[in-house]
């Protein structure tokens, strides 16, 4: 869940600290919905994942509680799709990490650089074995739920799925949904 989080999460603080300029090319990204499963609801708790629309900000919280701890393993693997008259069909993005190795040696240039990003609206950055009552996030949004990249990606409608794995058995899946105008 940590993992699912913090990809979730680094998209959005991604977009978040994007500053563009009024005369360079850009991208309007919108963030429409995020859904949370768990294949052991015994085991983990997922008491919020939303986004929580407020009169100045939206934010996106997530809150997860872990009833089998300590967490020694986790693996993410995240795929992106784009929405086509068919469906959802893959789009680019696949990634599959072991988060906890991760976390020691941050040797992914792109997974560091979107994680120091999110560290900061979390409880996510301790490393393995994760021996935490919960995990959380609580991320805020523009009042339109969206950013600006700093560079032209194609327009549509997009989602990334996440599928993190905890001690090899617990699985818990993050889908968010977005727009790019």
């Amino acid at each position: 869940m940590i993992a699912t989080l913090v990809y979730t999460y680094l998209l959005i603080c991604v977009l978040m600290v994007a500053e563009v300029s009024s005369n360079q090319l850009h991208s309007f990204v919108k963030l429409k919905n995020i859904q949370c499963r768990t294949s052991h609801p015994d085991l983990v708790s997922l008491e919020e994942c939303r986004i929580l629309d407020k009169s100045n900000e939206s934010k996106v919280q997530t809150l997860c509680y872990f009833k089998e701890r300590p967490i020694n393993q986790i693996n993410l693997r995240m795929k992106s799709y784009i929405k086509r008259p068919v469906g959802y069909v893959p789009f680019v993005i696949y990634i599959n990490v072991d988060w906890c190795d991760f976390l020691v040696k941050r040797n992914n240039v792109i997974l560091k650089r979107l994680f120091n990003l999110v560290e900061k609206y979390s409880n996510m950055h301790t490393t393995c074995p994760i021996d935490q009552d919960y995990i959380y996030l609580n991320a805020s949004l523009g009042k339109n739920r969206g950013f600006y990249l700093p560079f032209r990606f194609p327009l549509g409608e997009y989602r990334l799925d996440f599928l993190t794995t905890f001690n090899l058995d617990i699985k818990v899946a993050t889908y968010v949904y977005f727009e790019v105008e």
